[in-house]
């Protein structure tokens, strides 16, 4: 125990264990851990540090804890945390592998920096976590560097726990957590990528909380990130979540995709219990869902109510490629939905590719929307003076019923409507004798309960067009295909 601070120095070739009992004797002094001081607690030099902690903490400091290049700390904790401090945990090297009955890293009171080397937890509650819950410290969690694997286990077991920010600016994380209600990323502030590269696991159940007499029966669903906000300005964030009631990315304010890539996928059956009901999602936002660049790919496909996209205000996209997949709406807001850029491809197998319960404008990019067989639609509004067309090219395909066309008051170009007979595979061009505008294969099995909607700059009045189905097709690319079909009827 130090009182004000500790240099720990590991000696270069030397293998140095500590470990304590599994109680301590009655004293005076603090006895939060094995290695404890009440001021700063600095680990450098290139040899191996073990510490095992049988009653608390493994290692522990009532102020900061700092790390350097070429150390190796394995800290295990079989009654609480392996690695925590008060004022603040600066990780800038070294090779930590921690094991814990509670927490790998928690700090109480500051925020926890991550810069390089590598780091492996495996703990039973949460990972990495910040617990202050005053808004008087800085209680971010940043990682600008470095290996981060973490495995995590029990019942809302988070790998990174912020009662802040969590901001990642580069190295790669890696997350595999298990149990009802468990999170890859929960930040109650925002989430903010702006670099470097995050791989999220995540599986559990729904978690059941009963009333008490403070607050109401609620639930909680496992998710990959659960935060106030996302900020996604670069890097790569992926996450798989499986369990009833899951969701990819869940956010309780604005998401904001700006750059970078991201993939959401989500299994799982829906959970009811009374009034109360979490159903399986891609991505969800309670606020706006923004989109103006980088790439966003969701799969959800587990049954009734899942959704791959949604917001519960509107959804803008300007630009960059969003490609979704989903059993009910692909894609679905719940006041507006506007496209002016970007490539948007949406297919539900079960329900429409684009749905909105306010109004949806398309005024540019390329927008590929596949619903199911009627009453579903390629895109759905609940009325066509909502739906306006004024640029881009938009192919809408689903059920004969679709009755969505766009008659808003900032419709400006031209749409053709077309009933075809359409098998999985089938081959349909729309040609104007010269260039072909339309080249499609068919995705489902509609038969002759198919609608197609198909708007481009390239229709103009007064022009002969043909449509060609039952062709070949060579060179595909991409959802809309740019390439040539031969013979054809």
């Amino acid at each position: 125990q130090s009182n004000k601070r500790a240099f720990i120095v590991v000696a270069d070739g030397t293998v140095n264990t500590l470990t304590d009992g599994s109680t301590y004797a009655v004293s005076d002094e603090d006895q939060k851990g094995t290695l404890f001081t009440n001021g700063k607690l600095h680990f450098s030099g290139t040899g191996t540090l073990n510490v095992t902690g049988n009653c608390r903490h493994a290692v522990v400091a009532d102020d900061y804890i700092t790390t350097r290049r070429g150390v190796v700390l394995n800290l295990t904790s079989n009654a609480a945390d392996a690695l925590h401090a008060n004022d603040g945990i600066f990780i800038r090297g070294g090779n930590l592998t921690l094991n814990a009955a509670s927490n790998g890293i928690e700090v109480d009171k500051a925020g926890l920096y991550i810069g390089s080397g590598n780091v492996t937890i495996n703990s039973t509650n949460d990972g990495i976590k910040t617990s202050c819950d005053s808004a008087n410290y800085a209680r971010s969690i940043r990682i600008v560097g470095g290996n981060i694997n973490i495995i995590t286990t029990g019942e809302k077991g988070h790998a990174v726990s912020s009662n802040d920010s969590v901001i990642v600016r580069g190295g790669l994380l890696r997350a595999k957590t298990s149990g009802k209600a468990a999170k890859g990323i929960k930040a109650d502030g925002n989430v903010v990528v702006t670099g470097g590269d995050i791989v999220l696991c995540t599986t559990g159940d729904v978690l059941y909380e009963s009333a008490t007499t403070t607050s109401s029966a609620d639930l909680s669903a496992a998710a990959g990130v659960k935060a106030t906000n996302l900020y996604m300005n670069g890097g790569s964030l992926r996450t798989s979540v499986s369990g009833t009631g899951a969701k990819g990315i869940s956010i309780d304010g604005t998401l904001n995709l700006n750059g970078g890539y991201v993939y959401a996928c989500a299994s799982g059956t829906n959970y009811r219990s009374g009034n109360l009901h979490s159903y399986t999602k891609g991505v969800k936002a309670d606020g706006n869902i923004s989109i103006k660049a980088g790439s966003i790919v969701v799969s959800a496909l587990s049954g009734e109510h899942s959704e791959g996209i949604e917001s519960k205000t509107r959804i803008d996209i300007s630009g960059g490629n969003v490609v979704v997949k989903a059993y009910d709406d692909a894609i679905n807001a719940a006041s507006a939905i506007t496209i002016s850029g970007g490539n948007v491809y949406a297919f539900a197998t079960n329900n429409d590719g684009i749905d909105s319960n306010g109004t949806i404008d398309i005024s540019g990019g390329l927008t590929v929307a596949v619903g199911s067989s009627s009453p579903e639609e390629g895109i759905d509004v609940d009325k066509n003076n909502n739906f306006s067309i004024s640029g881009g090219t938009v192919v809408g395909i689903g059920g004969k019923g679709m009755s969505c066309y766009p008659q808003g008051s900032a419709t400006s170009q031209y749409t053709v409507f077309y009933t075809p007979s359409l098998t999985t595979n089938t081959k349909l061009c729309i040609s104007d004798g010269t260039n072909q505008l339309l080249l499609l294969n068919c995705l489902c099995n509609y038969g002759s309960d198919c609608g197609l909607l198909f708007s481009s700059p390239a229709l103009q009045p007064g022009t002969t067009y043909t449509i060609y189905t039952n062709g070949t097709i060579s060179g595909t690319e991409g959802a809309i295909i740019k390439v040539t079909i031969v013979a054809g009827s």
